[in-house]
């Protein structure tokens, strides 16, 4: 049970394994989490934050719009907006570049350097709108201001992105920055539109959604006294009647909803114009009715509609796929942008989530960011590459990790770690593509995942699981560490199959679970190092009396330390790698019961748990 520091990397293929899809599993829960609202100013400064970024909604790949208003806070700054893959820090990593250059005028990168088409100079404290036209296939970009009081401008027709950046695949985020004086940045909008009065309908597809989804925008009006129409359909569309799902800035001032013939709200919610508000709708195809919830920019989630009937014309409609926004007044204008789509929470994420965990994540490979399902706010990140894409028994997607470079990582948070509450459970599922791991450790394992990411000083725990053919005979075992702050030797939980159990692309569900409060009766020094250790494979519990001193925190003396490691998911330290899918990645601050367990596996592969442990163990 020692730690191997085996850091030797082989590159590796890998290949999809799909499995059965059980339809009937497929259902969904009726509740969704809560936007926080729109994205929320950033401020940068050359004395204090010179970096600062958000995200787009979703990663860009093709022909774009983006938008943002900035203000430069001093006569003279050095400071801009670029359009990245991922936050940055460093120029070279920025794509687009708008810039306030410290001549008091405003250019943009083309290339290698800055220039712009137009001398434009600014001023301080007021506010500019950058408008980006963006083409990310041929790594060009068009980039446009409007200064206070006056028409738009061109400040670079056709720039190539910056040099470093020719061969980047997508962009997802705004990075600013300011390395003299300070600016501020706000009012971002990514995959944007602008409806300007009279306008006929701008259309705009997402994926396909023929079930029970959520989709969520931000938009802007631009003026009072105006009818600003923010519609979901079947298709393009160009009439009114052909919109299943309508939301507006209406003439009154106040925001309202289409309910099957009419316009209504539940509360009379006011608006302003050049304020962003964030819309969060979901929508239930089967009952054709939707619900709105709007925020302004700095306030709080408000309820504008519930369970309102899809307009009568499109009280048939089966699928969504289309957003369509209009001004038809004769004056205003609407921007809007920052479009979303997601499914509804599965039914085993509803399951999951009923039990209280302080982290969850699909691991759906769908950006290069998974939020944490809770609303906890433990966002993971995507490192060495978006991994691929399996799927689970009940028919969602899973992230297929290449074995050699990707993972994704978690920041460290107290309740990810033993003393927190002196109880841990893990949950994972994990469907190997290979049994013969090919960067693995010199005693034939990989790290599924773990808190230990640099070893000493600050190692807590780990999944495992070991390759067929092992130094050990330990064929395909599947274990839960727990370690020192110092790493070395841990104790641990080991799940031993019988050998030729486990098959290359089955799911596996694996669950560990740790407490310093009890220990079986034939730990040993329990005094000084009180805990235990558990594990379940396909909700089948092993049999410590089998493996004892095994499943005893005594047997290598540990006491379990909160540190600062992030837990990493397709690896730990980055010297072993797990080659295949992993999903539903789950942190409980309790011990999981056998019956929660078995709900859990039986919600997603539609089975009971059979089989039973002792020296070895079958399902």
């Amino acid at each position: 049970m020692h730690r191997n520091l085996y850091s030797g990397f082989v590159h590796s293929s890998f290949r999809a394994l799909w499995v059965l899809v059980i339809s009937s599993l497929i259902m969904f829960a009726t509740s969704v989490a809560s936007a926080s609202g729109p994205p929320a100013p950033v401020t940068v400064s050359a004395t204090g934050s010179e970096w600062g970024s958000t995200g787009f909604a979703a990663d860009q790949t093709g022909n774009f719009t983006a938008e943002v208003d900035a203000t430069p806070l001093a006569a003279s700054i050095d400071g801009g907006i670029g359009l990245s893959d991922g936050p940055q820090t460093v120029f070279t990593g920025l794509a687009c570049i708008a810039r306030f250059n410290s001549s008091g005028f405003i250019d943009a990168r083309n290339g290698g350097s800055y220039t712009a088409a137009a001398s434009i100079p600014y001023t301080a404290n007021q506010i500019y709108h950058f408008r980006f036209v963006v083409s990310v296939s041929t790594h060009t970009y068009s980039v446009y201001v409007t200064p206070p009081g006056q028409a738009e401008e061109p400040v670079g027709l056709n720039y190539a992105f910056r040099t470093e950046q020719q061969p980047v695949p997508l962009l997802n985020t705004w990075s600013i920055f300011a390395d003299i004086s300070s600016m501020q940045a706000a009012n971002f909008l990514s995959a944007s539109a602008t409806a300007t009065n009279d306008s006929v309908w701008t259309n705009s597809s997402f994926a396909n959604q023929t079930g029970t989804f959520q989709a969520e925008w931000d938009a802007m009006p631009m003026a009072s006294g105006m009818d600003g129409v923010m519609a979901i359909s079947n298709g393009a569309q160009t009439s009114f009647t052909n919109f299943a799902c309508l939301v507006r800035f209406f003439t009154d001032g106040t925001i309202q909803v289409r309910n099957g013939g009419v316009y209504a709200a539940d509360t009379t919610i006011t608006y302003s114009p050049d304020v962003m508000y964030h819309f969060r709708v979901p929508i239930n195809l089967a009952s054709h009715t939707y619900s709105v919830f709007v925020t302004a920019s700095g306030g709080s989630e408000q309820t504008v509609a519930t369970n309102y009937a899809f307009r009568i014309e499109q009280a048939g409609a089966t699928a969504l796929n289309n957003i369509g926004i209009i001004v038809d007044t004769t004056t205003g204008a609407l921007r809007f942008g920052n479009f979303s789509a997601t499914a509804s929470t599965s039914a085993y994420n509803a399951t999951v989530l009923a039990d209280h965990p302080v982290a969850f994540w699909n691991l759906n490979a769908q950006g290069s960011t998974e939020t944490d399902l809770t609303g906890n706010g433990n966002t993971g990140t995507y490192q060495g590459g978006t991994p691929g894409v399996s799927t689970m028994p009940d028919g969602e997607q899973a992230a297929l990790f290449n074995g050699s470079s990707q993972y994704l990582t978690v920041p460290s948070n107290a309740s990810f770690s033993v003393p927190t509450m002196h109880n841990l459970t893990w949950e994972i599922w994990i469907q190997p593509s290979v049994l013969q791991f090919p960067n693995a450790s010199a005693d034939a394992y990989v790290d599924v995942m773990g808190k230990c990411a640099n070893y000493s000083p600050t190692c807590e725990w780990e999944s495992r699981m070991y390759s067929t053919t092992t130094p050990q005979g330990r064929c395909n075992r599947m274990s839960a560490y727990v370690f020192n702050p110092t790493a070395g030797e841990g104790s641990g939980a080991d799940w031993q199959p019988v050998c030729g159990l486990i098959q290359a692309g089955e799911w596996l569900h694996i669950v560990g679970e740790y407490t310093t409060l009890s220990q079986p009766s034939n730990c040993t020094n329990t005094g000084t190092y009180p805990g235990s250790i558990n594990i379940w494979v396909n909700g089948v519990l092993w049999d410590q009396a089998a493996h004892a001193p095994t499943g005893c925190m005594s047997q290598f003396q540990v006491i379990p330390r909160g540190n600062n490691s992030p837990l990493n998911i397709g690896t730990m330290a980055l010297d072993t790698w797990f080659d295949g899918a992993i999903a539903k990645v789950a942190i409980y601050n309790y011990l999981l019961s056998q019956t929660q367990i078995t709900n859990h596996y039986q919600t997603m592969s539609g089975k009971q748990p059979t089989g039973s442990c002792g020296a070895t163990c079958t399902f």
